[in-house]
């Protein structure tokens, strides 16, 4: 397969209310756009997600400096997956996870369809599960919240997760369980919102709502107190920003049981689908338990990608597919949601499984650069 041309995106979409966290308040989304052509004339499609509170990428950087990180790690022709892999790698280990993302699932997407196969081909299926996505609650007033549960109560969703780290954590929890009952597997996100002694009296007090996960609670600069916190509070823990390589997955699970342990993992943070099949499968091994999770704002781009690693990966709880929740378009032909109970379709086409509107990708990108091969 030869390569004809690239054209990279700097991409942002309004969202229809802003997005809080501990970490960030978003009015947008920001993605970096692969999109790749070979000489036949198809096209594959890849995302990345830069958050410099996380792995230090900002959008604008990336685009500036695309031609100079291209010309030293150009690939011209692909002759099998381990090309592929190859290009990847140089481009992750220049602290470039979420353009390694988008180059990988870009050229993946045209790898498969070359192949007329999915990239679901190219891992080993490790599940036969339903594929169910939870709800996620930012930061909101009483007044959103409510109209929130009222949607997740419609819809019959059974996995929730909501943004703690406020004053009022306790009354949003009591009001989540009066309205949504005892069933709902609730889960909490602090965002790196304490340190380990705010931690320990917050999430005791928060104990009486049954929740069943919290994730990322400590500061950054007190990841490596989460073993001692593990003892210390009733909830097993989540690690996200904290564990974005396979060295931070080998590292923070040291000294921690297993079974008290989970990690989130984001393509993007990670630098795409194969390096986060391998911190999975390193989890896998430990014991460890795994969960798919997203940036705020992917596109069907990232939603697929996500969709085709939890059709691969055995995964506690799936996160992501919510674009037409909350953003006011997207870049898909199809939109990639989920529907009653959370329960979404498997992507069984060629490449991604979806088809990309090149106008709407234009309309909604602020930058855009294009490199012929």
């Amino acid at each position: 397969m030869k390569l004809k041309s690239i054209k990279i995106y700097l991409l942002k979409i309004p969202f229809s209310f802003s997005i809080d966290h501990n970490l960030k308040q978003r009015y947008s989304s920001e993605s970096i756009i692969i999109e790749v052509t070979d000489c036949s004339g198809k096209k594959g499609f890849g995302e990345g997600a830069p958050r410099h509170y996380v792995t230090g990428e900002i959008g604008i950087s990336i685009m500036n400096g695309i031609e100079k990180i291209w010309s030293e790690n150009k690939i011209e022709e692909i002759h099998s997956i381990d090309d592929i892999k190859e290009f990847q790698k140089k481009i992750y280990q220049q602290n470039k996870s979420s353009l390694a993302a988008a180059f990988e699932i870009a050229l993946l997407d045209l790898w498969a369809q070359n192949l007329s196969c999915s990239i679901a081909d190219f891992f080993d299926k490790e599940t036969s599960s339903p594929l169910i996505y939870s709800a996620i609650i930012p930061f909101l007033s009483s007044e959103k919240l409510n109209g929130i549960l009222l949607l997740i109560k419609r819809m019959q969703i059974k996995q929730v997760k909501i943004k703690v780290g406020l004053d009022k954590d306790i009354k949003n929890l009591k009001q989540i369980r009066d309205f949504l009952g005892d069933d709902v597997d609730l889960r909490i996100d602090g965002n790196r919102c304490w340190d380990i002694n705010d931690a320990k009296e917050k999430l005791n007090a928060l104990d009486q709502f049954n929740i069943s996960y919290v994730e990322e609670p400590l500061i950054s600069n007190q990841s490596f107190k989460i073993s001692e916190l593990s003892t210390k509070i009733n909830m097993p823990i989540i690690l996200d920003e904290s564990v974005c390589t396979l060295n931070d997955a080998k590292k923070l699970s040291l000294d921690i049981n297993p079974e008290r342990l989970m990690f989130n993992l984001k393509l993007s943070k990670m630098g795409g689908l194969m390096n986060a099949s391998r911190i999975y499968l390193f989890a896998k091994e430990r014991g460890i338990k795994c969960q798919l999770g997203c940036n705020v704002g992917e596109t069907a781009i990232l939603s697929a990608a996500g969709r085709i690693f939890a059709q691969t990966h055995s995964l506690e709880y799936l996160e992501g597919s919510a674009a037409a929740f909350f953003m006011e378009d997207d870049i898909a032909v199809n939109p990639i949601t989920f529907g009653k109970g959370g329960k979404a379709e498997a992507l069984e086409n060629q490449g991604l499984g979806i088809q990309v509107d090149t106008d709407k990708l234009s309309k909604y990108s602020i930058l855009t650069k294009t490199i012929l091969i």
